[in-house]
């Protein structure tokens, strides 16, 4: 291991306490020596948490967070002016290596992300679409926004003239693990396999995530299910059936079922699949109704 901390471009992952004896089975070896089990048990424990130096960082001051949903609702709407906004701590870097690299990251920020919407060449007309499929309208009243322009959306957030720009918060760590409660935490590391030749860690969509970015939920790109739920209403009628053939954590899914659709869902992953089951019946329990698959 210590000619990947020194020498190669991988970033290891620590094993798992449970991963232990396969890998004393690989190796060959009756037991752990007693040094390397107490750092074992040390590393493990501090998945998912900064390294020293972080908790050695300073404070300075502190800040108003904005970037939170619920921050941002209490800084624009005039309405909320009793509440205060969340504070943050402003810190100045420990080590020299920190402070030469203060405000650097690895990945900028996703302001952008296009909905795609396309569909199969009508079957004649689109009234005889509609009545002799059930499918083909878009449901325009049950999603406009009453406001200008009409062509983006949010979710409510923004008062006056702010209503012009679009803000959609991403999914909330709530959101992204209901139902997941009896699921296991899953460190940044564990998730994205570091960045190895050939490991998740090249091609996940988390593999910028800093220390602190892992969950329970370890789907990459898990959707708001609010928006999830307005996309369905906008082109399922009434009663009708959602298929998903890239079901992933199971959003649309849940997006489905809070509205009153039938859902079915195809996913390549056991794990993903597995989320995606948990996360779809705690919706299906808020809704009071067994309509996926």
């Amino acid at each position: 291991m210590a000619g990947h901390w020194t020498s190669q471009k991988s970033q290891p992952s620590i094993p798992t306490l449970e991963q232990v004896p396969k890998l004393l089975e690989l190796l060959g070896w009756p037991a752990v020596p007693p040094r390397i089990g107490e750092l074992l048990i040390v590393l493990n424990g501090n998945k998912g948490e900064p390294g020293a130096d972080w908790h050695n960082r300073e404070v300075v001051g502190q800040h108003e967070k904005t970037s939170g949903a619920a921050n941002w609702r209490i800084k624009y709407d005039e309405s909320r002016d009793h509440e205060r906004p969340e504070l943050g701590k402003i810190t100045t870097a420990h080590s020299e290596a920190a402070q030469q690299w203060e405000g650097w990251g690895t990945a900028l920020k996703p302001c952008h992300e296009p909905i795609v919407l396309c569909r199969k060449p009508l079957d004649g007309t689109y009234a005889h679409n509609v009545q002799k499929h059930g499918v083909g309208g878009l449901n325009i009243e049950g999603c406009k926004g009453p406001r200008w322009p009409g062509n983006v959306m949010h979710d409510g957030c923004l008062p006056g003239p702010m209503d012009r720009y679009f803000y959609s918060a991403k999914a909330t760590k709530a959101d992204r693990e209901a139902g997941l409660e009896n699921f296991e935490y899953v460190s940044a590391g564990e998730i994205t396999g570091g960045r190895k030749e050939g490991s998740a860690g090249l091609s996940n969509g988390r593999a910028g995530a800093g220390r602190t970015g892992g969950g329970k939920n370890i789907h990459p790109t898990v959707k708001p299910t609010e928006l999830m739920r307005w996309l369905c209403r906008l082109v399922t009628p009434p009663g009708g059936m959602i298929l998903d053939p890239f079901t992933g954590s199971g959003s649309t899914g849940r997006g489905a079922v809070l509205e009153g659709f039938q859902f079915m869902g195809f996913e390549l992953s056991a794990d993903y699949a597995e989320i995606a089951r948990a996360r779809i019946l705690d919706a299906e329990k808020t809704a009071g109704n067994t309509s996926s698959n």
